[in-house]
């Protein structure tokens, strides 16, 4: 896999974490391809299946994209042929199918072939479908990631007046002077959260770690 390109807009110690976030991202894009099994419903998160490439490729990128994007012309530098190639060009590709809605020309897509796409990418865009993903709607920010997720395995610890561990992560401010911490639990020693509480799934991780290398936008 590449490497994510992370545009950094904290300091030295943020930038580390940031970096450290899109490998990891792409890690678990990985790990989502060799086991699709999802982690089981989050507590407010809605969850739906992600497809995996064979859908999208005889769906979606056989009868609307391939005809021009393909290894013979690659119009506009854009070859779809295969797995890789079509992952090394998701941010373009979201953009113009997903947000601008136009690509293919004459109108993009149909919307529930537009929905499907969406949910592919945001299921880290796998090459084996049928993982539960928790579903964001981009631009991923703070309060959309509390509502869906963080809340009900995060925030119900760590909020009040006697936080756990003296960790208050109600705001975006506070999540994110915590940020190190926190990357460290969840990524790294894989103690967060505690049980009872749910481990966060396989796409809630995904993404947080793109919220993440993003700069943590409000």
């Amino acid at each position: 896999m590449r490497i994510l390109s992370v545009i950094l807009r904290v300091g030295a110690a943020m930038a580390l974490i940031a970096g450290m976030a899109a490998c990891n991202y792409r890690t678990l894009k990985d790990e989502s391809n060799e086991n699709p099994q999802g982690a089981g419903p989050t507590a407010q998160g809605k969850l739906q299946k992600s497809p995996g490439f064979a859908e999208i490729e005889s769906r979606i990128l056989g009868p609307h994209c391939l005809s021009c994007h393909n290894s013979a012309s690659s119009q506009g530098g854009l070859n779809l042929d295969d797995i890789d190639l079509v992952q090394a060009r998701i941010g373009v590709i979201y953009e113009r199918v997903v947000v601008q809605g136009n690509m293919p020309p004459g109108g993009g897509l149909p919307a529930d072939l537009r929905t499907q796409l969406k949910s592919w990418i945001d299921a880290g865009a796998p090459e084996v479908g049928g993982a539960e993903v928790t579903a964001v709607t981009r631009p991923y920010t703070f309060n959309k990631l509390a509502e869906s997720f963080l809340q009900a395995k995060c925030l119900i610890c760590h909020s009040g007046e006697r936080p756990e561990g003296e960790m208050d992560l109600t705001t975006r401010e506070q999540f994110v002077v915590n940020l190190k911490k926190i990357f460290s639990a969840i990524f790294v020693e894989k103690t967060m959260p505690l049980a009872p509480l749910p481990n966060l799934s396989q796409s809630e991780k995904m993404i947080l770690l793109e919220w993440i290398s993003l700069g943590s936008p409000e």
